[in-house]
């Protein structure tokens, strides 16, 4: 319980594991067993998971990475135009 407390529920599943002699799946199926008894922390009250993120709005998948719309394409080929162009010069 006390690891619970803290917050590290790693530590939590290690004394439930030896405590009870379970699993790693039956461990985490006790412990949040036990999480959803204890009380809510009125600290956190106002905080809500939710998977209407900047993510989401953008059709995007948990972990997936945005990738650019192709604009910077064009920037990059004339900054390598421009330094062609200058090595000319000066070469």
């Amino acid at each position: 319980m006390e690891a619970l407390k803290r917050g590290n529920l790693i530590e939590a599943m290690k004394v439930i594991r030896d405590a009870k002699g379970v699993g790693l799946v039956e461990a985490k199926g006790i412990m949040e067993e036990v999480v959803r008894k204890l009380p809510a922390d009125p600290r956190f009250a106002h905080h809500h998971a939710t998977l209407t993120s900047a993510h989401a709005s953008l059709g995007l998948a948990p972990g997936e990475v945005a990738r650019g719309d192709g604009t910077n394409k064009w920037l990059v080929l004339f900054a390598i135009a421009g330094a062609a162009i200058l090595l000319g010069l000066y070469a």
